[in-house]
């Protein structure tokens, strides 16, 4: 599948699963966003054709819009909530003005066509940003914070009121790659598991993309699940040079019916923990050896446990970092270093390895 990101994941999402995963993963987070979620007809969606026209009268066909009814019973605005979804790679500091516009022109056509009609309100309209760059989302995500200096960071979405800037395309939901950690993951919704394999962690790959393949089997589309699997293979292997050795859905498949997928996967982790580590210690050690021959033995072992808790820094951040290294001071046995590096490169948390250095000592 030779595609851009855009491209993909306009494939991908254009499957009504991968929007109800989408929905099901962000609007529980959000003020209000539990009700609007129960109110919704998720497998009732309907791609919606993009009929905004620019100045020169031609029609866009790029974005994606979906409708999804409300239930009989729901006491919403309108038989509909219309969801539009953009898809970025770099950060765009005009994305909620381009959204506006979208959603305008989209509405406008409509009317124009028929499609809207008295006494049906215009249906609430709801944006969603999906990030796949390998920076973090740091551009406005509401009209208002286009006009204030460093954007909106301090914005908090809200669908408790009809009258929520959400509902009327001036804000957008946000799903970034670039923010996911392992902390906060969600292996039971493909949306989620997709974007974390945009921006991995190595260490989770296996249990990630194992469980995006279980997720997108039945009753999800099987070409939705060739589409979204390969396309995370690509990404791996483009953004992080972490190649499996298999590139289609095909050969996963294959694997998958000789019951060897699960221990493939096992099995890459283990040899990548240890080309990880081993390049890690190497590095450290070269450090550590060019230092002692100056400072002796002490400052060669001081610098590893630098390394270590740098490395625990990268994945669990600064607090983890920390306690670490609180626990690392003075240890300057090599045996009990590598069992440490070894930890870090596999744990799913900072408390993962302290606890590990305290059952250690």
């Amino acid at each position: 599948m030779n595609l851009i990101a855009d491209t993909a994941y306009k494939r991908i999402y254009g499957h009504a699963f991968m929007l109800a995963e989408l929905l099901r993963l962000l609007l529980p987070d959000v003020p209000g966003g539990r009700r609007l979620l129960a109110d919704l007809d998720l497998a009732a969606a309907r791609r919606q054709p993009e009929q905004s026209v620019d100045a020169q009268g031609h029609r866009r066909h790029g974005d994606m819009v979906w409708s999804v009814p409300f239930l009989p019973g729901a006491a919403r605005r309108g038989r509909r909530l219309v969801v539009f979804a953009e898809f970025q790679e770099p950060a765009d500091p005009l994305m909620p003005l381009r959204l506006r516009h979208y959603v305008s022109g989209h509405f406008v056509a409509q009317a124009d066509a028929g499609a809207l009609r008295a006494p049906e309100p215009v249906p609430p309209a709801l944006g969603v940003v999906l990030h796949s760059g390998a920076r973090r989302w740091n551009a406005p995500r509401t009209m208002a914070g286009l006009r204030l200096p460093g954007g909106d960071a301090d914005w908090r979405a809200d669908l408790s009121s009809e009258s929520s800037e959400l509902f009327s395309g001036d804000g957008h939901l946000l799903l970034d790659s670039a923010a996911l950690t392992p902390a906060d993951g969600r292996e039971d919704n493909a949306a989620w598991l997709l974007a974390a394999l945009e921006g991995p962690h190595p260490a989770h790959v296996e249990r990630w993309l194992g469980a995006l393949v279980r997720r997108l089997g039945p009753p999800a589309p099987g070409k939705l699940r060739d589409e979204a699997v390969e396309w995370a293979l690509r990404t791996l292997a483009r953004r992080t040079g972490l190649d499996l050795g298999v590139a289609t859905m095909a050969e996963v498949a294959r694997l998958q019916a000789d019951d060897e997928w699960d221990e493939y996967l096992k099995q890459w982790r283990i040899d990548w923990q240890e080309r990880y580590f081993d390049d890690m210690v190497a590095i450290g050690r070269a450090e550590g050896v060019a230092q002692g021959l100056a400072d002796g033995v002490a400052q060669g072992l001081a610098r590893e446990r630098a390394l270590l808790v740098r490395l625990v820094e990268a994945r669990f951040g600064a607090g983890a970092g920390a306690a670490v290294s609180l626990r690392l001071d003075g240890i300057a046995d090599p045996a009990r270093l590598e069992r440490i590096g070894l930890a870090v490169v596999s744990a799913e948390s900072g408390a993962d390895i302290v606890a590990m250095i305290d059952a250690d000592a």
